[in-house]
This record gives structure tokens, C-alpha cells and sequence, in this order.
């Protein structure tokens, strides 16, 4: 897991791997929403997995990516607050999965989908 972000930041890399098995919780920070943006496999899959959310007002896990062999990778659009209460977790094939985002701080323009994030995906995955 990425650490936390430094105070007077406006947005800071988030990375996290989700392993089959083992919900994960998403750290919340006050007042910083949560930007997942792509999902790449670990490992060649035999078959799909799925990136599956749930959060405090859901009850039931909704999908936010699938993956599998020739789509290791997917983007993601979810925004979560910090007071969603959100947990990650994996249906499927896979063993784990990366994950990676942004942490966007109150009052700070919105960033352009892709390219606040391009640097940090590239690194975080090679």
C-alpha cells in the first residue's frame, strides 16, 4: 500500500495489490476522495477475475473491472469520498492484482483523467 499523503498536497499516488482471499480495506484520509484509476493483473490468469468494491452504503459487491488472458489491464473510473467506508476485493482466476490511483484533496482542480496518473502507473508497474 502507497503511503499516506503529505499535508498540503493536493493529489498523491495511491497504489495498493488486492490478493485473492484477502478483502482489502481502502485507507481513508478527512477530507481527501479516492480516484481508482487502472487495474493490471500480477500474474497470467487461467480464466477471468473480477476487481469487486464494496462500500458502506452497498451491501452487495459491484464489479468495477474484469480481467483475464489479452486484457491484463483495465481502466477504472470510480471516485470514492472518505467516508465510504470502501473495501477491495477479487473474484476468480487471478492471485492478486495491483491497483492505482490518486488521493485528490479538497479545493484542488480535478485532474485530467489520464495524465495526473501516466508517471505513476508506468513506475508503479515496471
Amino acid at each position: 500500500m502507497s503511503p499516506p499523503p503529505a499535508e498540503g498536497e493536493p493529489y498523491a499516488f495511491f497504489g495498493c495489490e488486492v490478493r485473492k482471499g484477502k478483502p482489502l480495506v481502502l485507507p481513508t484520509y478527512p477530507g481527501r476522495s479516492l480516484i481508482l484509476k487502472q487495474a493490471a493483473l500480477t500474474d497470467a490468469a487461467q480464466g477471468s477475475t473480477t476487481v469487486l468494491i464494496k462500500t458502506a452504503s452497498t451491501t452487495v459487491p459491484m464489479v468495477l473491472c474484469s480481467l483475464r488472458q489479452g486484457y491484463e489491464q483495465s481502466s477504472m473510473a470510480a471516485i470514492l469520498g472518505s467516508d465510504d467506508g470502501a473495501t477491495l476485493e477479487l473474484g476468480g482466476a487471478a492471485a492478486s492484482v495491483h491497483i492505482v490511483g490518486a488521493r485528490h484533496a479538497p479545493g484542488a482542480p480535478s485532474p485530467h483523467p489520464t495524465a495526473a496518473l501516466e508517471s505513476a502507473f508506468l513506475i508503479f508497474f515496471h
